[in-house]
């Protein structure tokens, strides 16, 4: 049996929801975890107050379990909260600790990374009874290795520096150690998506993909930042609850910089200003393999005649559906007919009358090995975190490759993109939440 010992204080602290996964891991006794997804300088509301949510994750490991927080990064070096540490005695205890596991004064070349995880390594599995606080209780270390997927990338088997591959062995078996979990000590990697990370790293983490605020935290986050910038204003008739709908599913740090500008300039934040920030953050955090829907082409537009009676009727039915959460509705929908005869208009008007988010999905096809499978995952990933919303495939065969055939011209990459697509028409999970509109000229 495996002893822990969590140390928690005698008054729970809280913490913003989006840290609760890698709280509840570590009190299930998982010590190394992989954190993908939200950037951890993302903006959330903590005690009333907007901070990154790093320091938030600083606070609660000091709180809540005693733990002195070190982070590192090839960019920022090793920091340790050296000034938040208010009495002397608690830093000169922290400060010898890392001393004495060879942490402190690292030169600066290449094999800097190697010193740090094997550092961490070793002060994360030692023995740790003997470490207190200056007020007597149990001193414990968290650690947080930042853009891991620059210190153990995921390469080709024989492309890795020799510096990587011990990187990448010290992390695995750091990973895998009875004595880690032992200790009390949490050691966190952080990436900023799946896949990036050398599979012998991330297959020995607990993965925790931490999530974009959805449309609670975005409206307590609207009014906390209101309350700090409360020269911010909007263009008629946005509303509160409109900014929310918008901006769900991407970091607050986008609205709090468009808030900011807002307040120091008088300026009112318009629909499209909203709408633009949504994209770039959309397309940057799906890595080109979403966009935001542009509806504003159907605004106006009254789409008659016989042909379009039937499936107008049937679209117009299921509108509203991913907005309810109903689950009486096709999760996917196929548009056929020859070109010109409205499709394309007549799927994405069905997404503007939703009034739910809408994507359309791009071909996630990468020219590096494995690249396709892994923004594959991310997709689909993206669109069924981000519910409800309409996604939309403009000429599925052209976009996607959806023919089984023994053509590999492209390493696979085609077999890739067949199979996860494949794999997500077949989800039920998201049926009701998410519709697929997709159009074709052959079905």
């Amino acid at each position: 049996m495996i002893a822990r010992n969590l140390n928690r204080s005698s008054v729970q602290e809280t913490a913003p929801a989006v840290l609760e996964p890698i709280l509840c891991a570590h009190e299930e006794g998982q010590s190394a975890l992989l954190l993908t997804g939200r950037s951890l300088y993302d903006l959330v509301v903590d005690e009333g107050k907007l901070r990154p949510l790093v320091e938030s994750l600083r606070l609660i490991c000091r709180r809540r379990y005693g733990m002195a927080f070190v982070r590192y990064s090839l960019a920022g070096g090793l920091d340790w909260d050296k000034e938040g540490l208010t009495d002397n005695r608690n830093r000169q205890t922290v400060e010898n600790a890392l001393r004495v596991h060879g942490l402190l004064n690292l030169p600066q070349d290449q094999s800097e990374t190697v010193r740090i995880i094997r550092g961490v390594s070793q002060l994360s599995r030692a023995a740790t009874d003997g470490l207190k606080w200056a007020d007597g209780s149990p001193l414990r270390f968290a650690f947080l290795l930042e853009f891991s997927e620059h210190l153990t990338p995921a390469l080709a088997n024989g492309t890795q520096t020799n510096e990587q591959l011990i990187a990448i062995e010290l992390a695995h078996t750091n990973a895998q150690s009875l004595a880690l979990r032992q200790s009390g000590n949490l050691v966190l990697f952080h990436s900023r998506s799946d896949g990036l990370v050398d599979e012998l790293v991330s297959g020995a983490l607990r993965p925790i993909r931490l999530a974009q605020p959805d449309a609670t935290e975005k409206k307590v986050f609207l009014d906390a930042a209101t309350r700090v910038y409360p020269k911010a204003s909007f263009q008629a008739p946005l509303s509160g609850e409109e900014v929310v709908r918008l901006t769900a599913r991407t970091p607050n740090r986008s609205l709090e910089t468009l808030l900011r500008s807002s307040h120091r300039t008088g300026r009112k934040l318009s629909v499209s200003e909203l709408i633009e920030r949504k994209s770039h953050d959309v397309e940057e955090i799906s890595e080109q393999t979403l966009t935001v829907l542009d509806t504003s082409r159907v605004e106006r537009l009254d789409l008659r005649g016989t042909n379009m009676e039937v499936p107008r009727y049937v679209l117009d039915s299921f509108a509203e559906k991913p907005r309810q959460g109903n689950p009486n509705v096709p999760a996917q929908l196929l548009l056929v007919g020859s070109p010109g005869t409205g499709k394309t208009d007549l799927a994405i008007l069905t997404a503007s009358q939703a009034q739910v988010a809408a994507y359309r999905m791009n071909s996630p096809k990468g020219g590096i090995v494995g690249e396709t499978e892994r923004k594959c995952r991310l997709q689909y990933l993206a669109l069924k975190e981000w519910t409800p919303n309409v996604a939309f495939v403009d000429e599925i065969t052209e976009a996607m490759p959806l023919e089984r055939s023994d053509f590999d011209g492209d390493s696979g990459a085609s077999r890739a993109v067949t199979a996860a697509m494949l794999s997500a028409l077949s989800d039920e999970s998201g049926r009701g939440r998410s519709l697929l509109l997709a159009t074709a000229n052959c079905p």
